[in-house]
């Protein structure tokens, strides 16, 4: 924060979520998954349990 505000970083768009759901199980990761693309309006996975794939189409269209 102290290096952005001194502007040594440009402002970087997120283009998706990575979102731990260890301690949900698959339905309900699942669900957690959905809600927060619903919510948030960018892709959503939980990159351990079902791969990258979403967010990594999300960061080659950026």
């Amino acid at each position: 924060m102290v290096a952005r505000g001194a502007g040594a970083f440009a402002a970087v768009p997120v283009v998706g979520i990575a979102l731990n759901t260890h301690h949900l199980d698959e339905m309900a990761a699942q669900q957690a998954i959905a809600q927060t693309e619903e919510e948030t309006g960018l892709p959503c996975t939980d990159v351990i349990r079902f791969g990258a794939d979403k967010l990594l189409d999300a960061v080659m269209r950026s």
